[in-house]
């Protein structure tokens, strides 16, 4: 057993060892990338024509190729944590649901929901804190382009949704800071995100972040072992059946309502009819994938040369990446629309180390107030020369980086001098060994200079940082830490922008039902998790840890109950 805090207890720094390093290790664990792709040209204005680069979306299939039809209330298409979360609701609804999914198995993500206001999540720690007062925030961190109608109702039901989520799993703990950590490491248990303070101070914090978040530790697959309890749950109802490797690829309609979504027996042959009375939950997620949706709604991830490295791993039966947008597809083939854009996607650099210490790009220059969560640090890193930046800091940093509201996940190498660039006595030797410019190396020196000048004066002049997050770099020796936005060197490089998963979706109401162009619902088609809009629109804010598994969870519960309340 580690050693992973004082008297084996749940300590904020034992935290991120319990969780591998939390951010970096967490998203990279199990996590294998694809090779990355050359950009392809990006689609036109037709939603329609995106049916390209790796989705299997069928318009045309003959009828003699559909060798078996089986009836059922629900189909949901894709199991990951919305998809799963649909399927054992319904299915203890009393409806009879069938779940398909394109890979080999359900599919899992991290370890991170948001959910709070429930008496387990008060015994680990986790305040009540306001959905409404989280809604404003999310709202405004994206420009009001997100539905604050489906954005209130999963922060309102959140807790709800994760704590029946758990209860699948028999033998799961939950464990408060001060309790002690399993012996056993294969536990699986609850504790509070610790990542970040959740307190907002005002005219010290540049962004304003919410503790509501629990995380899934123990064990090494993520929360696998729970997202497959809950598939067991609904299997054991007697209402529900799961097929694997069974891409979905049309859905049908009659009279404006949907009937039937065909699915591809890539174990066999042809195809199987899925035929509903109730409807069909699109659960698909994104579409990493697919590099010409993403040239139509989110053109600037294509410039990040490894984009693909850390999308999720699950591929279908030839082996081909899962998430090309297939859901999205074949909702816009009957009728709904996808959000106006700019899509959000996760795309995250993955230390946590840039919290507020000196930044200056390839000229040498301080371009920003570095206190930015690490959603926003990676945008405005990303628009700079050549998109890569140095951070700077001296010999002081160890007294200084317990300060941070985000420990740096790699601080143990750091500390055995492994995680730094460049380490030298002067300034400009530090620039020599970054291979800056003789002009980017004077640049450096004023920068760095005129940070001291604003350190001692207590006021930033030139960003507004706060004073208490204003640190001199003056005594040697210095180092700095390189972030290059659009490249790596390995997998486990942490100091460039990856990106996870794509978050733009079919346009619904508050109860997951697809829409059409007349902002009508198309009878029988719902959507959920990636592959539903109005989530997340424009940005993928750091406002709450784990909203994106929350929100997904959440809709995949309340949507397979509330197709249960159908009459």
């Amino acid at each position: 057993m580690k050693d992973f805090g004082k008297k084996g207890t749940l300590s904020r720094r034992s935290f991120l060892a319990a969780l591998g390093l939390a951010g970096a290790s967490a998203a990279g664990a199990g996590l294998a990338g694809c090779a990355p792709k050359q950009p392809t040209e990006a689609a036109g204005d037709d939603q329609t024509a995106l049916a390209d680069t790796g989705t299997l979306v069928e318009t045309d299939i003959p009828e003699d190729k559909i060798i078996e039809t089986v009836d059922c209330d629900v189909c949901v298409v894709g199991l990951g944590v919305a998809g799963v979360g649909a399927l054992r609701s319904a299915a203890e609804g009393g409806l009879k649901v069938v779940g398909v999914e394109k890979g080999s198995k359900p599919s899992a993500r991290s370890n991170m929901f948001a959910a709070f206001g429930t008496e387990k999540t008060r015994s680990i720690g986790i305040e009540d804190i306001s959905p409404t007062e989280v809604a404003n925030e999310l709202m405004t961190q994206m420009s009001h382009r997100a539905d604050y109608r489906i954005t209130t109702k999963w922060l309102k039901n959140c807790g709800e949704a994760f704590e029946w989520y758990t209860s699948a799993y028999d033998g799961l703990l939950w464990l408060g800071m001060e309790d002690e950590l399993p012996e056993d490491p294969s536990q699986l248990f609850v504790c509070a995100d610790t990542l970040t303070s959740g307190i907002y101070r005002f005219g010290i914090d540049h962004e304003r972040l919410f503790a509501g978040c629990c995380c899934i530790s123990g064990g090494d697959e993520t929360h696998t072992p729970i997202l497959q309890a809950n598939v067991d749950a609904a299997v054991a109802t007697g209402n529900a059946q799961v097929q694997f490797y069974s891409p979905a690829v049309k859905l049908e309609t009659a009279d404006g309502q949907i009937t039937a979504v065909i699915c591809r027996n890539d174990e066999g042959e042809g195809y199987t009819r899925y035929r509903v009375s109730k409807g069909v939950v699109l659960a698909t997620g994104g579409y990493s994938h697919n590099e010409k949706m993403l040239g139509q709604y989110a053109p600037w991830i294509l410039k990040n040369q490894d984009k693909f490295l850390f999308s999720y791993e699950v591929t279908d039966h030839d082996g081909n990446p899962a998430d090309t947008g297939d859901g999205q597809q074949m909702g816009m083939n009957v009728g709904g629309h996808l959000d106006v854009g700019p899509h959000a996607v996760m795309a995250h650099i993955l230390q946590f180390g840039q919290e507020f210490f000196l930044q200056v790009n390839e000229h040498g220059e301080r371009f920003t107030n570095e206190d930015l969560s690490m959603t926003n640090i990676a945008k405005v890193m990303q628009n700079q020369p050549g998109s890569k930046v140095f951070q700077i800091i001296d010999s002081h940093w160890p007294e200084q980086y317990p300060m941070l509201d985000v420990i740096m996940a790699n601080i143990r190498s750091y500390g055995d001098g492994e995680g730094f660039s460049a380490q030298a006595d002067t300034l400009e030797e530090l620039a020599s060994q970054l291979e800056l410019s003789a002009d980017a190396t004077q640049n450096l020196t004023a920068a760095v200079a005129r940070y001291n000048e604003l350190c001692e004066k207590g006021v930033d002049e030139d960003f507004g940082k706060a004073a208490e997050k204003m640190f001199p770099v003056v005594d040697p020796p210095f180092y700095a830490i390189t972030y290059d936005m659009l490249k790596h060197t390995s997998v486990e490089d942490v100091s460039c922008m990856r990106l996870l998963v794509t978050m733009g979706g079919l346009v619904t109401d508050d109860n997951a039902r697809v829409l059409n162009d007349d902002m009508e619902p198309i009878p029988g088609l719902f959507a959920v998790g990636n592959v539903q809009g109005g989530r997340f629109v424009e940005d993928y804010p750091f406002t709450l840890s784990g909203a994106s598994h929350a929100a997904a969870l959440t809709y995949g519960y309340l949507t397979g109950k509330y197709l249960a309340g159908q009459a």
